[in-house]
């Protein structure tokens, strides 16, 4: 069903997959407040080697920013595990943008409706290239006055911690670079939000095919007819 409005990396809020965070961590990075913690959430799947005791597990890692931004998601194609994005949110593909180059290979791009001006100032060729290079293992949103850094692999690991570190370092540094000439003035305040589809739930990507969750119902239903129908015919 539908979600209450919230950052496309939270889950939907239910009794059955209420989310647990632990090992959570804070400080400054470049002197911003900073949080990393691991996500466990209970899972619609069998417990399996990836799984704890039947929980899913994402690395979350926030900056809180001085400057506030509309809500942007990069929905990394490289750290998506049996063909399920990694963020649990099915946003309405109206708002995914193509961008120049081979950059959709690694990323699917959505933005507000009609805030592609002030998106691609932030996602300015040279953040583009910033982004291929340090951050494809991650998931990034912004959020108003956050950035999220989205994993399945665990950040207290030394190689995920220092990517991590990179990732994030690389991108304050542009956003400290870019915070003296943004403007941006929100057409919905606080800030201008995605819009969500009505059955939500992670997308399904196969090649540069996006299966939404209603797309996957009407195809089991579909499947389904059909069976019936050839069951009648025999």
């Amino acid at each position: 069903g539908n979600r209450s409005h919230g950052p496309a990396w939270q889950h939907i809020d239910l009794p059955l997959r209420k989310p647990v965070f632990v090992h959570e961590v804070s400080g400054t990075l470049q002197e911003l407040p900073f949080t990393m913690a691991i996500e466990y959430t209970p899972s619609d799947k069998k417990a399996s080697s990836r799984s704890i005791q039947g929980l899913s597990k994402r690395s979350i890692l926030t900056v809180q920013l001085p400057t506030t931004f509309p809500q942007l998601l990069l929905d990394s194609n490289k750290n998506d595990r049996s063909l399920t994005s990694t963020i649990p949110t099915s946003i309405k593909p109206s708002q995914l943008v193509e961008l120049e180059g081979d950059f959709a290979q690694h990323f699917d791009f959505f933005v507000p409706t009609g805030l592609h001006i002030d998106a691609l100032t932030v996602l300015a060729p040279n953040f583009m290239q910033l982004l291929i290079d340090s951050s494809t293992w991650f998931d990034v949103e912004f959020y108003g006055d956050t950035i999220t850094l989205i994993t399945r692999e665990s950040v207290y690991t030394p190689k995920h911690m220092a990517l991590a570190v990179q990732a994030l370092n690389a991108q304050i540094t542009y956003l400290n670079r870019l915070a003296s000439s943004w403007s941006y003035t929100p057409t919905r305040l606080p800030f201008d939000v995605l819009e969500y589809s009505t059955f939500n739930g992670s997308v399904v990507k196969i090649g540069s095919v996006r299966l939404r969750p209603a797309a996957l119902i009407a195809l089991i239903l579909l499947g389904f007819g059909l069976l019936g129908l050839v069951i009648t015919l025999l």
